[in-house]
């Protein structure tokens, strides 16, 4: 198999092997075209690997059914060929913070940081996690029977999203993926079948910055407890936005993280 869709793109013409690298994991009916000025403001910094994860973009269906776990093997493969050349910063947003996660977890020898936006570890009572996976479950079928046109819709009208113009909801980059290549997220990577995180978490030594926007409480306390458990976590609130941070507040996201990288960079040399 071929392996996950990723463009390399460099902060110059010519691939530089001393600039630090970006991952970036999209969230959910999104894809590796759906980061908007956050990527333009991030590679002032950094060059970029963009990557589509299973079920979108154009990553082969092949793919579709990939645990967590599995996801997480996927992204670690594609980065491989960089990782000697470069040092690496993991940035996942929602369903991607879940993924980066995973991916610490299946080898963190790959990263010198990670940043997560709006993130949740995974939820920790059986009760409530089996009513998420029917909340997923009637998800799945509501796109099914809507289409994918009037799911996004009502899927950016959602107070999650109550702050994103139409620039930033990309919303002609995410008709490109698959109706079946989404139902299967939700069916096999969904909030609802994730087993939580939290106790695996501590032994990550991974430099983390946990962040979320100011509006997004739910995100905001999921953020700090995160950074608390892990040993070299850290927690930012980004004010004026909402769950998707990184798109409404673009420039003070990337001036936190960049402030973040370089400290861990002073302390964990890849040289």
């Amino acid at each position: 198999m071929m392996g996950l869709s990723s463009q390399f793109v460099a902060s110059t013409n010519d691939y530089q092997t001393t600039r630090p690298l970006a991952v970036l994991l999209h969230g959910y009916t999104q894809n590796s075209l759906c980061w908007g000025n956050f990527a333009d403001a991030l590679r002032q910094h950094f060059d970029i690997l963009l990557v589509d994860l299973p079920g979108h973009g154009k990553t082969s269906a092949a793919y579709d059914e990939a645990s967590l776990d599995e996801t997480a093997q996927l992204v670690n493969e594609t980065v491989a060929p960089y990782v000697k050349k470069q040092s690496c910063l993991l940035v996942g947003y929602s369903m991607g913070g879940r993924v980066a996660l995973h991916t610490l977890l299946d080898d963190a020898s790959y990263w010198r940081a990670a940043v997560v936006i709006g993130t949740h570890p995974g939820i920790r009572d059986v009760s409530q996690r089996q009513q998420r996976q029917k909340q997923d479950t009637a998800t799945a079928e509501k796109l099914v029977s809507q289409g994918l046109d009037a799911f996004l819709d009502d899927w950016f009208a959602l107070d999650l999203f109550a702050n994103l113009d139409v620039k930033m909801q990309a919303k002609s980059a995410r008709m490109t993926n698959r109706i079946d290549g989404l139902v299967a997220c939700l069916r096999y990577r969904g909030t609802g079948v994730q087993e939580p995180l939290w106790q695996r978490l501590k032994e990550v030594e991974v430099p983390l910055f946990a962040l979320a926007g100011g509006c997004d409480a739910k995100y905001v306390a999921l953020a700090q407890e995160l950074a608390d458990i892990m040993p070299n976590g850290q927690q930012i609130t980004i004010a004026a936005a909402g769950h998707s941070a990184h798109l409404e507040q673009p420039d003070q996201c990337v001036a936190v993280i960049q402030t973040f990288y370089s400290a861990v960079g002073s302390i964990f040399s890849n040289e």
